[in-house]
């Protein structure tokens, strides 16, 4: 969320969030990141298939890539864990 200083103007119901919510934020997206980082290390770089989770060690991740484009779709079978769409 930009701070005040970068907003401009803004509805006059518009509510912030508070600091508390920001560092909840904050710490939700670098967790979902880290999950992320491991699981495309472990993802092989072509092709469709399934492999052992390393984000949550129990779930298994499905991934498969569009052949026109390599576009890759890919999501733990634990709830939660790790998606994409790329």
């Amino acid at each position: 969320m930009p701070p005040d200083s970068q907003r401009g103007a803004t509805c006059e119901r518009r509510e912030d969030w508070t600091e508390k919510e920001r560092a909840a934020w904050e710490a939700w997206s670098v967790h979902h990141v880290e999950r992320m980082v491991r699981v495309f290390a472990e993802m092989p770089k072509e092709g469709d298939g399934r492999f052992a989770c390393p984000a949550c060690g129990t779930g298994i991740v499905s991934y498969a890539r569009a052949r026109s484009n390599g576009h890759l779709h890919a999501a733990c079978s634990t709830p939660q864990c790790f998606a994409v769409m790329q």
